[in-house]
């Protein structure tokens, strides 16, 4: 079996207890996607091995038909399968799409500028070229006619890629391309951060007794400018729920399920150690990473929570208490190098409920 016996698309159910589905799409040099994650891909005798390094791998057995097998990360075990995508999955543009996004169709013909549209929730739309048109879903596709009439556009996704196309009334065709920009929206700030945990000073008098002076949170160089716009670092959920998109994000489809499962989506995350395990990751795949200084007034927050390893592992502790903080191995978390519990321990957490103020990061200025 060669890497070309398995090129192409695959309905990847890439966590079958949970029954999480996606397209996977593998290609002849060894990688493969689903779009918003990346994979290496690497044959092993009749074993198919889908990986990304340090973090997760997937290992499957290729019957000729479907691949089979178990999954598992530093924390969890799955099982996932894979079968040949022949059929299309054709759907319709979700509603969100025209109303949160700005729209931009794209000709493929020199003889006609680029359209810019502004949907109107009346069915009605405005055109930087043509002025007023209209909008409808007819089935699966979205029908715009625009110039008076005399030009429409259909537009429908097919395995979650836009496909499009337009026509005029004497018949021609030809092929447009939407480009998709995500409008911003105002981002308001969750409430100050005021109440403190009772017994504040015992927290912070630990933090001391372990030679803790700083907690630490790392991040793509290139996210500094949106750190410093948005006035902090928030949760993941949070800027997944006011349309904020970070340029270099922490985390993944998979990453994110597990954060889920313990109900932590809300939360930011900072660590006890400058070299955590999870940065190395990230500048193993080419990111440039920066070390956020943080403050220990985060600590005695009210709704800070504690874990000794890194929260979405399975044997992981995690609260709110003193008892949660004490529960740290923090000889672990000074540690150069560090194998087997000793790694997991050395990524313990502070998890900071929702919003983290960007007066706590020390260093931003230096940034």
């Amino acid at each position: 079996m060669t890497i070309h016996d398995i090129i192409g698309k695959w309905e990847f159910n890439f966590w079958i207890e949970r029954n999480k589905r996606t397209i996977l799409t593998i290609t002849p040099d060894g990688k493969a996607n689903t779009g918003v994650t990346f994979y290496k891909c690497d044959i092993c005798g009749n074993k198919i091995h889908l990986y990304i390094e340090d973090y997760v791998d997937y290992w499957g057995i290729f019957d000729g038909e479907s691949i089979s097998g178990t999954a598992e990360s530093y924390s969890n075990v799955w099982h996932w399968s894979a079968k040949r995508h022949f059929e299309p999955i054709i759907t319709a543009i979700p509603k969100g799409k025209l109303f949160d996004y700005r729209w931009t169709v794209i000709n493929d013909t020199n003889e006609l500028d680029n359209n810019e549209i502004k949907f109107q929730k009346d069915g009605q739309l405005l055109s930087n070229l043509y002025g007023t048109g209209s909008w409808e879903f007819k089935d699966v596709n979205l029908v715009i006619t625009t110039a008076k009439g005399f030009i429409t556009y259909f537009i429908r996704e097919v395995d979650g890629e836009i496909e499009a196309k337009a026509s005029n009334k004497v018949g021609q065709e030809w092929k447009i391309t939407p480009s998709l920009v995500l409008i911003p929206k105002p981002i308001s700030q969750p409430k100050p951060l005021s109440i403190l945990k009772k017994d504040s000073i015992a927290y912070l008098n630990i933090l001391k007794e372990n030679g803790i002076e700083f907690l630490y949170h790392f991040t793509a160089r290139e996210n500094i400018k949106k750190i410093k716009e948005l006035g902090g670092l928030y949760s993941w959920q949070y800027l997944k729920d006011h349309n904020v998109t970070i340029p270099n994000a922490g985390g993944d489809e998979l990453s994110r399920e597990l954060d889920m499962r313990y109900g932590l989506q809300n939360y930011v995350r900072l660590s006890f150690c400058k070299d955590h395990p999870m940065s190395y990751k990230k500048r193993k795949e080419g990111s440039n990473i920066v070390l956020l200084k943080i403050a220990l007034e985060p600590v005695i927050f009210q709704d800070t929570l504690f874990s000794d390893m890194n929260a979405t592992d399975n044997n992981h502790h995690h609260g709110s208490g003193i008892d949660d903080l004490k529960r740290i191995h923090f000889d672990c978390t000074k540690l150069g190098f560090a194998e087997g519990m000793d790694k997991k321990y050395k990524q313990a957490e502070v998890m900071v409920k929702t919003f983290l103020p960007i007066k706590y990061i020390l260093n931003i200025n230096e940034l």
